[in-house]
């Protein structure tokens, strides 16, 4: 209902209203309204990499696995062959998604031989890594160095509104009210900034390098593969208290 009204009101404004991408969760519900409301094709509809990464870890977790992710090491010494391999699991999303299979072929031929490992791949095979998964890599893959990987703008602006109207179901005048005093502080940023950042965050840039390691021959798949998986661990993903809440596998 909602989407609806959303598509009637930029109708009204715009005359039209054309979405090319949609970027947003894995859950179910929601996707298959955005598809139906805004007619948005399924492979562009593109799943955020925190909540991907976010899903994995979950699932790391329920089988044991977290103490192994997290394993810390001294300066010098190397990380056990499973932690690297774990890492290196989440290095798939910045393939491109016609690759995912083949490399997620050559990770299972050399998975370590624990059964905590197998229920894992099981998991990642039925969910994440093949066409016919739930979610195949064609949502959630794709170049490193790709810019707008998550949602993280549009769950900032959630978690803004949230602590700024401070109550769930809010009187209308008081949702309006803070909605301006809200859309006025924007705007002032928007006009005090002459010139708008146009620069890469720090991880993306440093996928971007290790991406050239490897085309250059410095260093080969699989180190690719864990380099970038130890970049796209989040802070956060390996505390026990998440910052979301939705229903993820």
């Amino acid at each position: 209902m909602a989407l609806r009204e959303l598509r009637r009101a930029v109708e009204q404004v715009n005359g039209a209203c054309s979405i090319a991408q949609v970027m947003t969760d894995f859950e179910n519900g929601l996707r298959n309204a955005i598809t139906s409301v805004f007619m948005v094709e399924p492979q562009n509809l593109r799943g955020c990499l925190f909540h991907a990464s976010k899903a994995w870890f979950r699932r790391i977790q329920s089988e044991g696995l977290a103490p192994v992710y997290r394993e810390q090491v001294n300066n010098g010494e190397a990380h056990s062959q499973l932690n690297r391999w774990l890492h290196a699991v989440f290095g798939l999303p910045c393939l491109h998604p016609t690759e995912v299979e083949q490399v997620w072929g050559e990770l299972k031929r050399i998975q370590p031989q624990d059964q905590r490992v197998t229920s894992f791949v099981n998991y990642l095979d039925q969910y994440f890594m093949l066409p016919t998964s739930t979610w195949p890599p064609v949502y959630w893959a794709a170049l490193a160095g790709e810019r707008h990987r998550t949602n993280n703008a549009a769950e900032s602006l959630h978690s803004v509104l949230k602590r700024l109207i401070g109550r769930r179901h809010p009187n209308v005048r008081l949702f309006l009210q803070k909605l301006k005093v809200h859309h006025e502080s924007v705007r002032i940023k928007l006009r005090s900034t002459r010139i708008p950042s146009s620069r890469r965050s720090p991880k993306e840039l440093q996928r971007c390098v290790i991406v050239d390691q490897y085309t250059e021959g410095r260093i080969q798949l699989f180190e690719l593969l864990e380099d970038l998986g130890r970049v796209n661990t989040f802070p956060n993903l390996s505390a026990d208290g998440d910052r979301d809440e939705d229903g993820q596998p």
